[in-house]
């Protein structure tokens, strides 16, 4: 699934270069695909981190990862490499229209807080519960979250949901 955001929104980019005086429309359809494009090789970097869950060195793997990341990104986005500006149907050579400079230690500061947030965000999709039944049937859960700085249950988030246990012996 994360590639194929990713191929969409490299599609979508592609096939909507930056141009001098564009619509709303067409920098929101633009945009989209880079966000769609990031969203996904983000997803596809996640993934292949999975295999190092609850393994020795998981975290240190992932922070590498999160190293190399903003290095690739910085290698593709540094002056000189980067196409600045936008370009009017027929031309071949940018034009700054907006001048746009955000320092180095910003940047970092900004990939860091990035990073924080889907290491938060990973350490949270793991879990289970094992639970044994005497006998088959329906049976509905609902996985209640709760406050951690009041203490009160939140019944409207979390997951609810339903399943069918086979009874011993017997396969439905």
């Amino acid at each position: 699934m994360a590639a194929t955001a990713a191929a969409i929104g490299t599609a979508v980019m592609k096939a909507l270069p930056p141009r001098e005086h564009e619509s709303s429309k067409r920098a929101l359809v633009r945009l989209g695909g880079v966000g769609l494009t990031a969203a996904g090789l983000a997803g596809m970097g996640a993934d292949s981190l999975e295999t190092f869950r609850g393994k020795p060195g998981f975290h240190l793997t992932g922070v590498l990862a999160a190293l190399a990341t903003t290095g690739g990104a910085y290698a593709l986005t540094k002056p000189g490499t980067a196409t600045r500006g936008a370009m009017a149907p027929g031309q071949t050579v940018a034009h700054e229209n907006v001048v746009r400079e955000v320092s180095k230690p910003k940047a970092l500061l900004s990939g860091m807080a990035v990073t924080g947030i889907l290491f938060a965000v990973a350490k949270g999709e793991s879990g289970g519960a094992t639970v044994t039944f005497a006998e088959g049937g329906t049976f509905t859960y609902q996985c209640i979250l709760v406050d951690p700085a009041s203490g009160e249950k939140h019944t409207k988030l979390g997951m609810v949901g339903t399943f069918d246990v086979a009874a011993q012996g017997k396969s439905s």
